[in-house]
């Protein structure tokens, strides 16, 4: 562990010294019920000390060895995949004996500061280190009782946890500001392509197999490898969705596969619609020349309407193509299925145009505030450990 110099009235002190695990607090097996809600490594969420997923109950049936825990632990997960899990309990409980009671000394240390120590990035990497074990690595009690915490006068903890609280209260807000404008873009976009495909009176309104031509895509034998690895995108359902245009894939085929007749080849301009599985219904714009699998359909559409027009139509369509789906384990709609929609449209081109610039605008949008989203959740993923960092040298 990093050991530095602290500010004058701070103290390094082992673990076991403010905070030693509370033996006394082990619960015998017996099959008996009890008073106690049990908390399991599951219900503590990682980084925050939050409950999640936990319905308190009572009447508990011990099955095993269990720690008893009250207002004056703190709960500290030992288990790999739990790092960083810490729980301040307001309750008496039982947990799993994969979660450790620290009783805090109240004289040294206050409850709220010990769980901060145990949540910062020194705490973490020291215990990755420290780690025994293959299957399900874990803390051992002397490694956890031998860590070095820098212990500032009580007062001074009061202050820092304070100010933890008050920055992390803020960066919090933040992302759920910029969480609930994302989910007003998405409401909008959905509200704006119900609008938008109302339409007039004087719109024409024909089935689709009467405004396109469609095909099917297919996935080449993969015992030849020779066939994948290239530099034509492979659309399956996984890449479709996130955004109408689509300009590549996860997978990739090469011209072979194409020049073998091993795979379907579709243009700049051809709808794709996902017609099979539980994502059915889900439509992208090819924006290139790609090739899909099996579970897609493309959809050329003739000059009478725009494919952007199209592709947007079908998106707000996508409850009515889960409906004409055949039932059964996988849903599925063939190109029978899918040439009896029916398609509303402007017989003007230029409207479809603008209607397809807002829509576009509009997703443009969304997709900035997600990128702004994802750019805040990063943030916080990264403000936090340099926060703890910084309030245990003293600089905070």
């Amino acid at each position: 562990m990093e050991r530095y110099e602290l500010p004058k009235g701070w103290e390094w002190m082992a673990l076991s010294q403010v905070a030693p695990i509370d033996t006394q607090a082990i619960w015998p097996k017996e099959e008996t019920d009890t008073h106690y809600q049990y908390i399991a490594l599951e219900n503590i969420e990682s980084g925050t000390g939050n409950l999640i997923n936990f319905k308190p109950t009572k009447g508990v049936l011990i099955r095993s060895n269990k720690f008893k825990f009250d207002r004056r632990h703190v709960l500290l997960g030992k288990l790999r995949p739990y790092l960083n899990k810490i729980f301040v309990p307001d309750f008496e409980g039982i947990c799993a004996t994969d979660i450790l009671p620290l009783r805090p000394d109240r004289g040294i240390i206050s409850r709220e500061f010990f769980a901060v120590c145990l949540m910062s990035p020194n705490f973490v990497e020291y215990s990755k280190a420290k780690m025994e074990g293959t299957k399900m690595p874990r803390l051992r009690t002397p490694d956890i009782e031998n860590y070095k915490i820098p212990i500032p006068p009580l007062p001074e903890q009061r202050r820092i946890v304070k100010r933890i609280e008050e920055l992390t209260r803020r960066v919090e807000e933040s992302r759920k500001l910029r969480a609930a404008n994302l989910e007003d873009i998405s409401r909008l976009l959905l509200s704006a392509m119900e609008t938008c495909f109302q339409g007039d009176d004087d719109w024409i309104e024909k089935p689709l197999n009467e405004l396109c031509v469609m095909k099917t895509g297919k996935t080449p034998p993969t015992s030849h490898p020779e066939y994948f690895n290239g530099d034509v995108p492979f659309v399956c359902p996984a890449d479709v969705g996130e955004r109408l245009l689509i300009s590549d894939a996860q997978r990739r085929l090469s011209i072979k596969a194409i020049e073998d007749r091993k795979a379907t080849v579709f243009e700049k301009g051809t709808v794709l619609l996902v017609c099979i599985g539980s994502t059915i219904g889900k439509v992208g714009l090819s924006a290139r020349r790609l090739c899909t699998n099996q579970q897609i359909t493309g959809l050329v559409f003739n000059d009478g309407v725009l494919p952007e027009y199209a592709a947007w139509f079908l998106t707000q369509q996508r409850e009515t193509v889960r409906n004409a789906a055949a039932g059964g384990g996988v849903p599925i709609i063939n190109q029978n299925g899918v040439g009896q929609l029916s398609m509303r449209f402007p017989e003007d081109k230029a409207e479809q145009r603008r209607i397809v610039v807002y829509l576009n605008s509009l997703q443009a949008k969304a997709e900035e505030l997600k990128q702004l989203q994802t750019e805040t959740e990063a943030e916080l993923a990264a403000f936090t450990p340099a926060l703890l960092a910084k309030a245990f040298r003293g600089e905070l």
